[in-house]
């Protein structure tokens, strides 16, 4: 079982719809499903954000949660203060709600 990260105003464990994402100051929403993490989400909508391990190791492809609640089970890269930072690593990042809003720009 992985470690839970965001908040939410509604129950978590909803089915996901879409993910928002800042990234080069543009903000994009992308479909997400069910299973899917985000980082395979963005980069299946054709857009190239940053990412090299895809394993949770390397910190890459971290981002800044600022809504919804994810779940991740690897989390090497992150230190007491990602955490603290609402920082989640997108690879890593399934959507536990139907939305969430994920700022690259911000790490």
């Amino acid at each position: 079982m992985g470690i839970k990260i965001g908040h939410s105003d509604s129950e978590e464990n909803q089915t996901p719809e879409s993910v928002t994402i800042r990234l080069n100051r543009k903000e994009h929403t992308i479909p997400c499903a069910e299973g899917q993490t985000i980082l395979n989400a963005v980069m299946r909508a054709g857009l190239e954000p940053p990412a090299s391990c895809v394993d949770g190791v390397c910190g890459t492809c971290m981002g800044r949660l600022l809504e919804g609640k994810v779940e991740m089970d690897k989390f090497d890269a992150m230190h007491d203060t990602d955490f603290k930072r609402n920082h989640v690593l997108t690879c890593q990042s399934v959507l536990l709600t139907q939305t969430a809003f994920v700022d690259y720009d911000a790490c």
